[in-house]
């Protein structure tokens, strides 16, 4: 694939995720008007549940298809894509003894060790 081939489809699929967002917003505004509940709690709460059940729904099937590696990337992946924000809050405002600084932060955010030990 060449530059103006993958710089097209990464142009293609940024339109496309766009125009799926706008209608997951509609929605969830939509929803949050005719339920009577507030968009941050549909938002933050419901969509997190619902993400979840997918994922682990995922992870049971990949089991029960003897593909162990498979299912384990998919319920342990969830944690740390859903709590390396959190650890990165924590580890830029508190002195613990890893000391992340503010230049490691986007290696953690991509998943690497990140690590700079002081001497």
């Amino acid at each position: 694939m060449g530059f103006w081939s993958g710089f097209s489809w990464l142009v293609g699929m940024t339109l496309v995720i766009a125009l799926l967002s706008e209608y997951v917003v509609g929605t969830i505004e939509a929803a949050s008007e005719s339920w009577g509940i507030s968009i941050s709690f549909i938002s933050i709460i419901l969509i997190s549940i619902v993400g979840n059940a997918a994922e682990h729904a995922g992870a049971i099937i990949f089991a029960f298809k003897n593909k162990l590696d498979m299912s384990l990337g998919v319920a342990l992946g969830f944690l740390f894509i859903k709590f390396q924000p959190l650890w990165n809050l924590e580890q830029t405002n508190v002195k613990l003894g890893l000391n992340h600084h503010l230049e490691s932060q986007p290696s953690l955010s991509c998943g690497g060790q990140g690590r700079r030990f002081d001497n």
